[in-house]
């Protein structure tokens, strides 16, 4: 079975806010959510792709979503899912510009009521993960750079292989339109 947990200590996606504080991405120009995006990517190195959050009217909109895949597909990045909206776009996008695509499976740090995961919710959510990817082959969680997510998947990192869960890089398991 092979799984992607995204966390603070994982090489393989790194997660930067875009957007401003005035207005949303939705109701930018294509021209000021490019130069975001590309502001953003400038301040990092060493990324294979990028990733929503907290972006579901934005990524159900294929306009605005377009240009992204768009700018993406030019620089070889893969776009992750965070599986939060049932309506994104993203996927069909993706496969049209060439942009390798994973989504999400299982959120394992949902917070609700501006609070902090709490250490049993994410370990029920790694059960599921589990799960899935017993079930299915694979699976792809993510979640965010709290303490207590960041502590709880390093210790269950620790103790997924015995159970026979393989941990990959989410390029592993991103779907690629384009051989490479």
């Amino acid at each position: 079975m092979r799984l992607f947990c995204r966390c603070q200590w994982s090489p393989s996606a790194t997660l930067r806010p875009i957007r401003a504080a005035t207005r949303s991405p939705v109701d930018a120009s294509s021209a000021e959510n490019l130069s975001r995006l590309r502001w953003a990517l400038s301040r990092i190195t060493n990324y294979t792709g990028v990733m929503n959050y907290m972006g579901g009217r934005f990524t159900a909109d294929s306009e605005p979503m377009g240009d992204i895949m768009a700018e993406l597909g030019k620089r070889g990045l893969m776009y992750i899912d965070d599986g939060t909206s049932a309506r994104s776009v993203a996927q069909d996008l993706a496969l049209q510009e060439g942009v390798p695509f994973a989504a999400s499976d299982v959120l394992i740090d949902p917070t609700g009521n501006n609070r902090r995961p709490e250490r049993g919710e994410i370990l029920k959510k790694l059960d599921e993960l589990e799960r899935i990817a017993r079930a299915r082959g694979f699976a792809i969680g993510t979640g965010s750079a709290f303490d207590e997510t960041i502590d709880t998947v390093a210790e269950w990192a620790g103790e997924v292989t015995a159970r026979g869960i393989e941990l990959v890089p989410i390029s592993a398991l991103a779907a690629d339109p384009q051989p490479r």
